[in-house]
């Protein structure tokens, strides 16, 4: 095997680091630092799952009703969550009380999404076994 003088390179004893190329070093390392919480962490493992979404805790109480307040918002669809609920109380007096008012409002929500959806992308095409299933009052996600 060739010493190191025949191949022409002379190796040069390790000397230790200066204090100017370990200040830079440390400055270069900061300078990163700046920047690398914008970059969020890079392990898969550092994120949490997410959790299942939970389900319904109450029973629906407009449940027997769906079709008809949709009926009415079809018919209306400039009319509120307000307006649609008191029109169920003076029909139904005493069943449906105005603590169901945000019900009926992400109920109007979901199908005034479900309208501007068909709007925007076109009908989508709804099979009608798909739709014969679906049982009444269950909101479809488009």
């Amino acid at each position: 095997m060739p010493s190191d003088r025949e191949l022409g390179s002379v190796r040069q004893p390790r000397q230790p680091a200066s204090t100017v190329q370990v200040e830079l070093s440390l400055e270069q390392f900061l300078a990163g630092l700046r920047m690398a919480w914008r970059n969020g962490e890079v392990r898969p493992t550092a994120t949490p799952k997410e959790k299942a979404k939970r389900g319904r805790r109450r029973p629906d109480r407009l449940i027997s009703v769906t079709a008809l307040l949709r009926g009415w918002h079809e018919a209306e669809p400039w009319r509120t969550g307000r307006e649609l609920l008191e029109r169920l109380q003076s029909e139904q007096p005493g069943l449906y009380p105005d603590g169901l008012l945000r019900t009926v409002q992400r109920r109007l929500k979901g199908w005034r999404r479900e309208v501007a959806h068909a709007l925007v992308f076109g009908a989508a095409p709804v099979s009608t076994e798909a739709s014969a299933e679906a049982a009444p009052g269950k909101e479809t996600v488009l």
